[in-house]
């Protein structure tokens, strides 16, 4: 739910109502459907299957209300199935589904069919001790609940069903297709699958929509761990050198484009202490941070700020730390998690976090001036972590695009961090990466991510082998060069954009292809009006407007 809310939402700006079932039936302030004979919703998704077994269930008679009128997605609950190979291979295995329109096609269910309720089989397989009622696996795969030779898709992943429709009533998930988790659906080929369906069904609406698109599409990139890593440190990674950094800062420059780096501005030593890298003797560091600062000043690179020391803090003293990742370099736990105690798999203090405010003060002075994003090292934090990234004078988190709150134990910690959500009272700005790893994993989904106006966030690192190249920089500017539309953004001015998409208020309302919209806006946009395949766009400025759309056939 929090993925359709977050697209439908923060992405498309289409207003949300999330209720959960009983209070849907029974509550008396319920959001009603009809209003005065108008539909109050142009689309309703439900999480669980209704038995149409059970005439006289009160959701059922409830969604009568509109039925036909108003399309209702039901979302089939999902069963787990192995297929024989390793986990890790079943996830990187899954093809996209194509994006050509021919793949997306209506479908005549029977009466028979739709009144016949559905069995949902639970899956547990003894070598991984996976279980389906625990859902905790990286994939749901849905099995088939009717063999019907004469249905026809609504959309295919390859030759299986991943959706179908009855109607105006439409069915995801059947014949084993393999949905993706939300907190990983924007990584590798998936968003092809899911966005690309998410996009769909609002088109089987009758009634149209009406979405907001920023004028530009927002590309950024992101570089995690400058100017040298603990891993290098520790395991001697191979990581960029000061003369790659020469060449990045020549590439952005040569396409006009900017990159936000997120230092790491200390390194515990040999001895235990936490020292500045300018104050080591690593020479490569030094140039590195001199180069940095000249890509600031020519407002190509952005600092942001990656912790202190990448290092896990709390209830170890560093010299304890150090020999750990000196001597035993082996060690199980996962010291790059700077706000998590991995050893004991707790969430660390806020008054032990509070003194990682050391690192603005570093930062400021490596670079005269103070960071507007944090980046938790490891993609791992906390409430303390926000509150205190809010305290050193930063706006802006940016990790990975986590739909999921991982609870403590897990192994690790993690808030859900959607591209666009705010936290702690709405003072911090979630600007996470909708996109990782390497470039040849994601490069189908640009065009994707340019037709939905999703911001492009590349997070990469600056060792091997997740790291920035010149030459994959230049592939990557030369495959942008079809889209005229785009922009090249910092995380700090992404999220200053953001902060006032977030505050746009518009009213809109649908009748017939007729679409009156009422927009106050600090940015300008562009509006785009749907209604039964046919589209208008509008840009229009910042202030207030009154905007009036005809899609209705002449």
């Amino acid at each position: 739910m929090r993925y359709l809310k977050w697209f439908y939402n923060v992405i498309y700006r289409i207003p949300v109502d999330v209720v959960d079932s009983l209070s849907f039936i029974e509550a008396s302030n319920n959001p009603p459907l009809v209003t005065s004979g108008s539909y109050n919703y142009i689309i309703i998704f439900l999480l669980s299957p209704i038995s149409g077994e059970d005439e006289n269930h009160k959701l059922q008679k409830r969604l009568l209300e509109v039925d036909q009128k108003v399309p209702i997605v039901t979302f089939y609950r999902a069963a787990y199935t192995f297929n024989g190979e390793s986990v890790y291979n079943m996830i990187f295995n899954i093809d996209p589904i194509c994006e050509r329109e021919a793949y997306i096609r209506d479908v005549s269910f029977t009466d028979e069919t739709l009144r016949q309720g559905i069995d949902y089989p639970r899956a547990k397989d003894l070598v991984s001790d996976y279980n389906s009622v625990n859902d905790k696996d990286q994939f749901v795969v849905v099995r088939s609940f009717r063999e019907d030779k004469d249905f026809k898709p609504l959309m295919l992943l390859k030759n299986d069903v991943v959706a179908s429709q009855s109607g105006l009533n439409i069915f995801i998930g059947q014949r084993g297709v393999a949905i993706p988790r939300e907190d990983l659906a924007l990584e590798l080929d998936r968003p092809i699958y899911f966005l690309r369906l998410l996009d769909n069904l609002l088109k089987k609406s009758p009634a149209g929509y009406l979405r907001l698109r920023l004028t530009k599409w927002p590309i950024a990139l992101r570089m995690d761990d400058p100017p040298m890593t603990w891993q290098f440190t520790s395991h001697r990674a191979k990581i960029l050198t000061p003369s790659d950094y020469v060449r990045i800062l020549n590439t952005l420059t040569k396409y006009g484009a900017k990159m936000t780096c997120f230092v790491t501005p200390a390194v515990i030593s040999r001895d235990g202490k936490i020292r500045s890298w300018i104050e080591t003797d690593f020479s490569d560091a030094k140039k590195i941070l001199r180069i940095l600062k000249e890509g600031a000043r020519k407002e190509v690179f952005e600092i942001g700020c990656h912790g202190l020391t990448h290092l896990t803090i709390g209830y170890k003293l560093p010299s304890t730390i150090t020999k750990i990742v000196w001597k035993v370099r082996s060690a199980k736990i996962n010291l790059a998690r700077e706000f998590y105690d991995s050893l004991s798999r707790k969430e660390i203090p806020y008054n032990l976090q509070k003194k990682q405010e050391r690192s603005i003060e570093l930062i400021n002075k490596l670079f005269g001036s103070k960071p507007k994003a944090f980046a938790p090292p490891a993609h791992t934090w906390d409430d303390s972590t926000e509150k205190v990234v809010l305290e050193m004078g930063m706006s802006y988190l940016s990790a990975d695009m986590n739909f999921y709150l991982y609870p403590e134990g897990f192994g690790f910690r993690k808030n859900p961090s959607p591209i666009g959500e705010s936290a702690q009272n709405d003072k911090l700005l979630y600007v996470s990466a909708t996109v990782l790893g390497n470039y040849g994993t994601f490069k189908k989904t640009l065009r994707l991510f340019n037709e939905l106006g999703i911001p492009l966030v590349w997070q990469q690192h600056n060792f091997y082998p997740s790291y920035f190249t010149p030459e994959i920089l230049e592939s990557f500017f030369k495959d942008l060069n079809m889209f005229n539309n785009k922009t090249y953004i910092t995380i700090g001015e992404l999220g200053d954009l953001l902060q006032r998409w977030k505050k746009i208020k518009i009213d809109t309302n649908l009748d017939n292809g007729y679409i009156n919209c009422e927009i106050e806006t600090e940015i300008p946009v562009l509006v785009e009006a749907y209604y039964r395949g046919k589209v208008q766009v509008k840009e229009v400025s910042a202030g207030r407007h009154q905007i009036e759309m005809n899609l209705q056939s002449p």
